[in-house]
């Protein structure tokens, strides 16, 4: 059985499934703020300031390769754009992986 948002939390192994998951938040939040349900769409934020934090913090461990840690701070600029705007995060997110398909380094 599949958990829905955003009780799901944001999944974040690997950029297409944090893409997925941000998309299905914002689309939580987005009909949360239309039914004027405060609650929710500030759960769907702390959940997502959470997960942002957790990649922010892995982008920095020296323990990981520097592989994982440009993944991590990518990903965390990711969130960082769900978080300044909910509704344009899957049009800037597709566009954003057309860049990315094109460049070698995915922390550019």
């Amino acid at each position: 059985m599949r958990v829905a948002q955003p009780f799901a939390g944001v999944r974040q192994k690997s950029l297409g499934e944090l893409e997925d998951s941000l998309v299905e938040m914002e689309r939580v939040y987005t009909q949360a703020i239309g039914c004027g349900d405060r609650e929710t769409a500030l759960h769907c934020r702390r959940v997502v300031i959470e997960a942002r934090r957790r990649a922010r913090f892995a982008s920095k461990n020296a323990k990981a390769t520097e592989d994982k840690r440009r993944l991590k701070a990518e990903m965390s600029e990711w969130m960082l754009v769900w978080l300044e705007n909910p509704p344009v995060f899957p049009v800037w997110a597709r566009l954003r992986r057309g860049t990315l398909s094109t460049d070698a380094s995915p922390a550019r």
